[in-house]
């Protein structure tokens, strides 16, 4: 799993499954993305989650800090829940 796959897709194998993280809420737009982009090499169907995060806007409490391509922390285990197996 890749995120910002978008930005490599020339390099990465066709995939039928990218994720998509939907941060969109109807906000202004201003500099943030509506949503990022995942490639993974599952063969399923894409994925969209919906996470609230988009500037001073979000949906959980945790502290943004100053990471360029921080993700909201509930976008991980929805990742880990698709694509994991239980031990």
């Amino acid at each position: 799993m890749i995120w910002g796959g978008n930005y490599f897709s020339h390099l990465l194998p066709p995939s039928q499954c990218w994720l998509v993280w939907w941060k969109n809420d109807g906000l202004p737009r201003g500099t943030f993305a509506d949503c990022e982009l995942a490639w993974t090499y599952f063969k399923q169907p894409a994925r969209v989650f919906n996470s609230r995060w988009r500037g001073f806007f979000r949906g959980s409490k945790e502290v943004r800090v100053a990471h360029s391509t921080q993700k909201a922390l509930d976008v991980m285990p929805w990742c880990l829940g698709l694509y994991s197996r239980p031990r």
